[in-house]
């Protein structure tokens, strides 16, 4: 079943029958990227406090995560963060959802300014605005590259040698909580925020190479509360509870489309959503995704979009622009 029919009702154009692209040998293959350290929440306060308590001697943190809160924490030691993300305190919510609360004193009159309007989904890059080759270089976590096996090849900062543009994690110097760091596909490519279907695997992959429930990656579109038009994903690492609200909402499931991926909606929940599951293999799933998000960009609707449980599973949130 082609997927615009179902989307129909967020756009007024339709978009063509999601074709199964030709995949490699069983879908089998692999592409590492690289790659800790856990935190954990303690009892005090606002009901739960980030306070960045660490526990070092877990086994099955994945070689991503591992690298990944070294060099985190390490920005932090050298007080590259706009606010003391240490002294931030977060809350589960009563009711019906448990939702999520955190409180950061600070972060809104230090994070860095919004410099576009809002009324458009797709806006030119403009190199004279922020984005991220104008970062801090100590705010680069580490660059990376593909590899078809199960090697890695990664660097502590972004090489400016290279010939080519590699994907590069950084800090996210506004942090909303423990970890928080930002994905930039090609970031010398200077792309717009606007998904297209090799930066979403890509943000597949880095979900998948983290192999931690409490990892997960998301994305905004412009409208959809980017503060900054230059491609790029967010992560972070919350371990309050095992489920974010949205992925415990009740759902219904709408049908099955491509090889094998379901989509089901949400129901009974604040705010319309759809979630993706299933398919032969991680590039299944994020092809079916990837084509829903274009969907919307080029139907100028804003959307957000959560990858949890490795990149088993993907929300999806549409927006009104205001």
């Amino acid at each position: 079943m082609p997927i615009s029919p179902l989307l129909a009702h967020l756009a007024p154009s339709s978009v063509a029958p999601a074709a199964l692209r030709t995949r490699r040998r069983g879908c089998l293959a692999r592409r590492r990227l690289l790659g800790e350290r856990k935190t954990a929440m303690g009892n005090k306060g606002f009901d739960l406090s980030c306070s960045l308590r660490k526990e070092d001697d877990d086994p099955k943190l994945s070689p991503f995560l591992r690298k990944l809160f070294k060099e985190w924490d390490d920005r932090k030691a050298r007080g590259l963060f706009h606010h003391n993300i240490g002294s931030c305190e977060t809350k589960v919510l009563a009711g019906e959802h448990n939702f999520v609360a955190t409180l950061i004193e600070g972060r809104d009159q230090k994070k860095r300014p919004t410099q576009f309007g809002m009324n458009q989904v797709i806006q030119p890059f403009d190199s004279a605005k922020f984005n991220f080759t104008k970062v801090n270089p100590e705010e680069v976590i580490f660059a990376f590259e593909e590899a078809q096996n199960d090697s890695e090849k990664y660097f502590d900062n972004v090489p400016h040698a290279v010939a080519y543009s590699p994907s590069a994690i950084l800090i996210n110097v506004s942090p909303i909580g423990y970890c928080h760091v930002l994905l930039i596909p090609r970031i010398q490519d200077c792309l717009s925020q606007r998904v297209d279907k090799e930066s979403f695997l890509l943000a597949m992959y880095v979900a998948r190479e983290a192999r931690n429930p409490f990892f997960r990656v998301g994305y905004n579109s412009l409208g959809g509360f980017a503060t900054i038009n230059h491609l790029h994903f967010q992560a972070y690492y919350l371990k309050v509870q095992l489920q974010y609200p949205v992925e415990k909402a009740p759902m219904e499931k709408l049908t099955t489309v491509g090889n094998g991926v379901s989509i089901i909606q949400l129901v009974d929940y604040p705010v319309s959503g759809f979630v993706f599951e299933g398919g032969a293999c991680l590039e299944d799933l994020s092809d079916v995704v990837s084509k829903v998000c274009i969907f919307m960009q080029e139907n100028n609707r804003p959307f957000n979009v959560l990858i949890s449980e490795s990149g088993k599973r993907v929300s999806l949130l549409p927006q009104v622009l205001h």
